[in-house]
């Protein structure tokens, strides 16, 4: 039942992601949808893990299914905060200020490489 749950909460992430994307990119040239439904997402994970002391398979389907398909950004903020509240600095900035240069640094790579393969 819980493979089932993901599945449904996370082809609504996606597809709530893809509509909120076409809506706002009529009117903005700055990747302003990435934008919100990063802060939103992390914004709802922030509400979903502080209203429950236990979470269910339910809380983590929609965690995982909707909000991950919705937004990875939103576990990353979340799992940061578990970080520094745990006292894990060190890992907390590692994580927090790794994470997009080396994704930055993913992007350009597979750039890079699909270009190569494509010659």
């Amino acid at each position: 039942m819980f493979y089932l749950q993901l599945a449904g909460f996370g082809a609504l992430g996606i597809l709530s992601r893809y509509f909120f994307g076409i809506v706002l990119s009529k009117y903005s040239f700055f990747p302003f949808s990435t934008l919100a439904v990063n802060i939103i997402g992390a914004f709802l994970m922030g509400i979903l893990f502080s209203t429950c002391d236990t979470p269910t398979d339910l809380h983590k389907a929609i965690a995982i299914g909707f909000l991950g398909g919705l937004t990875t950004f939103s576990s990353f903020s979340f799992e940061s905060y578990q970080l520094w509240i745990k006292g894990e600095h060190l890992l907390f900035c590692l994580y927090f200020l790794g994470s997009p240069v080396l994704g930055l640094i993913g992007v350009i790579g597979g750039v890079s490489t699909g270009k190569l393969l494509n010659t």
